[in-house]
This record gives C-alpha cells, structure tokens and sequence, in this order.
C-alpha cells in the first residue's frame, strides 16, 4: 500500500485525478447522481444492445438483430428521459454543475447513439450481403 505522500510525489497525475473525482463527488448529492447514473446505464446499455445486433446480424439472426436493436433504441429513450430533466433544470435558471460523472455520463449516451445509429447501417447491410 502506498502513503498519499508517496503517491503526490510518484503520480501527481494520479493524485489529481483522484482528488478531484473526489470533490466533485462531494459537491453533487444524491439526486443528481440519481439523474447521471442512469444515463450512465443506459447508455452503455444501448451500445452493448447494438453490438449483440450487429453480431446476430453478422450470423443472419436478423430477427434477433432488430430484437437487440429495439432493445438498445429503448435504452437511448430511457438515458434521453434523465438527459431532458437536466436541460429542463438548466433552462429553468437552476444550478446544473458540470462534473466529471456529467462528462462521462454524456459520453456514454453519446457513444450509445453512435453505436445505435451505425448499428443500424450496418445491419442492412447484412441483410443486402446475405440476401
């Protein structure tokens, strides 16, 4: 185990990045982790969903291709839900703060709707290759 003194002197990088994830989670309470988490969740539920499409596709499972696509299309709505309670809050005038899990909660959703999309294109595809 490392002392915090050998860490800031070894790892500064890491110190930083430690002590900051730790503030941040100090200045957020609970019910803006209640928004952040499920678009977390959802969004990596929807990239997941899409790649279990694109590789039944890649087999010519269509059926179950448009099953796990639907499933991550749901997904993006449910993360889409938490992400509108945000702006609505943010257009309302109220403090929505900026933090790394918001970063990374947008970055999920966002890479689940690229996913989604691509996911898509890539499934007619197959089905114009498999005939």
């Amino acid at each position: 185990m490392y002392a915090i003194s050998e860490i800031m002197t070894s790892y500064p990088r890491i110190y930083f990045i430690v002590k900051t994830l730790t503030e941040e989670r100090r200045k957020m309470d609970d019910a803006q982790m209640a928004v952040i988490m499920p678009l977390i969740m959802y969004g990596g539920e929807a990239k997941s969903s899409a790649v279990e499409a694109i590789r039944a596709a890649k087999e010519g499972n269509f059926e179950k291709a448009d099953e796990r696509i639907e499933a991550a299309s749901k997904a993006i709505v449910e993360a889409h839900h938490g992400q509108t309670e945000l702006l609505t809050k943010a257009a309302n005038g109220e403090d929505v703060p900026v933090s790394i899990y918001m970063v990374h909660a947008q970055d999920h959703l966002m890479t689940g709707i690229a996913f989604v999309d691509l996911a898509k294109e890539i499934i007619e595809l197959y089905k114009v290759i498999k005939g």
